[in-house]
């Protein structure tokens, strides 16, 4: 309650316009003057657009600057959508990275592209109007062609689980490359690049990087601004290069797995799940997951008794574990933190049954595509037979072929392999 009167009263007090700047009107968060004839002023305002006889009379009013820094300021772009509240010292470096600020397409410089929207609005855009852009992933790598010529590039990464941004740009005889997550907090992560050349793929350079939140990202011009990016001597690179200066360039987001080798130290000794939090363990110190404790009567490694003691250690082990989902052997790629990893596999799109129908609409529509065919009565396999030409020793000769696909029956034709795994599963038929 008292936090919550404390914010009323702060927003009170900025409606006042008190501690806003008299000449770009905005709020004044470090250094504020006190300036004859205009009142008070921010330091850029009093470097950048005051006359030097104010500058010379100029006040730094001290007062004010200690009311201002015991407050709790609410974002600029509090109408827009942000809830968070920061201290005077914290609000300059807040309000250039927060996600509802309005910031230009990278694509601006390169494509005259007008658009301006914040961070969680960009991803749409770009992939409805820079298609030409995009990238997708083939086996969990997305191969990028780069120019060694092109001085400044902008690509998006994406495929189900995540978008990048990936920007290029050759600076000084570097090649600077840069990695940005746009939908999920992934900031910190390494990738690896393996640098190809496009026509002898054997000759490559390997380099790594980290994906981080860079602020300002959207109307940055250079790559050498950003520490973050991984730079690359061009020297080494130019061998790789084809006679139009173009090489390849595979990113691989997740070059080491999901914290495999961590994940085997978490295995269950009895179903061989990955555990997670509670873990018990038995008197002798071995641990098993907690489904498997309810159903084991001694400890499958010792034959020791059971305790009601957890393994806290363990559980503290795997807050810093990215687990893979519990629906990863139906197709699902997903990997998050114990926390994360919970709440995705509630709203997972493998989470209903094995065939990875998300809800009953999707089932629904995918009965009713079926038509009044009987689905409980199912077609004897029968190959479709056909002929062919091939050459045998020099002769050209007529072969007998067999088309060994089930969509080639007629019966089934007008069905894709998910409308017939889906009749298998209603009717609790076994087969691939």
């Amino acid at each position: 309650m008292a936090n919550e009167t404390m914010n009323q009263f702060t927003d009170d007090l900025l409606k006042e316009k008190i501690f806003h700047c008299q000449i770009c009107g905005e709020l004044c968060t470090s250094d504020i003057f006190l300036v004859k004839g205009k009142g008070n002023v921010c330091a850029n305002c009093l470097k950048e657009k005051c006359q030097k006889e104010m500058k010379s009379k100029a006040i730094l009013n001290s007062a004010l600057m200690l009311i201002i820094a015991k407050l709790i300021l609410p974002c600029k772009f509090q109408s827009k959508g942000c809830e968070k509240r920061v201290s005077s010292k914290k609000y300059s470096k807040h309000i250039s990275s927060c996600d509802f600020k309005m910031k230009p397409c990278p694509m601006k410089n390169l494509e005259g592209c007008d658009w301006c929207g914040s961070t969680s609005e960009f991803s749409g855009h770009f992939l409805k109007n820079h298609h030409d852009k995009v990238i997708k992933s083939v086996n969990n790598i997305f191969k990028v062609e780069t120019s060694l010529s092109e001085p400044f590039n902008v690509k998006m990464l994406s495929d189900d689980y995540q978008s990048c941004l990936l920007k290029t740009s050759i600076v000084d005889n570097k090649f600077y490359y840069s990695l940005n997550p746009l939908d999920k907090n992934d900031e910190n992560t390494e990738y690896s690049v393996v640098h190809k050349s496009i026509q002898t793929p054997n000759h490559s350079v390997k380099t790594v990087g980290t994906l981080t939140k860079l602020n300002g990202f959207y109307n940055e011009e250079n790559m050498n601004i950003n520490p973050n990016a991984t730079a690359v001597d061009i020297d080494s690179l130019k061998h790789l290069a084809d006679a139009k200066n173009m090489i390849s360039n595979e990113f691989n987001l997740n070059p080491k797995g999901i914290d495999e080798d961590m994940l085997k130290l978490l295995e269950c000794p009895v179903c061989m799940s990955v555990m997670r939090p509670p873990i018990y363990q038995c008197n002798r110190g071995h641990s098993i997951c907690i489904v498997c404790r309810g159903e084991v009567s001694a400890c499958p490694t010792c034959q020791g008794e059971w305790t009601n003691v957890r393994n806290f250690f363990m559980e503290n082990f795997t807050t810093n574990v990215k687990y893979p989902c519990k629906f990863k052997k139906y197709g699902c790629k997903e990997n998050a933190v114990e926390g994360d990893i919970k709440k995705h596999e509630e709203m997972c799109f493998w989470n209903t049954n094995p065939l990875g129908f998300k809800n009953i609409a999707i089932k629904e529509q995918t009965i009713a595509s079926v038509g009044n065919q009987q689905i409980s009565t199912p077609v004897k396999f029968n190959p479709v037979t056909d002929t062919d030409s091939t050459v045998l020793n020099g002769q050209i000769c007529t072969i007998n072929t067999k088309n060994h696909s089930i969509t080639c029956m007629n019966e089934y034709a007008a069905k894709s392999f998910e409308e017939l795994r889906w009749e298998d599963y209603q009717d609790k038929r076994k087969g691939c």
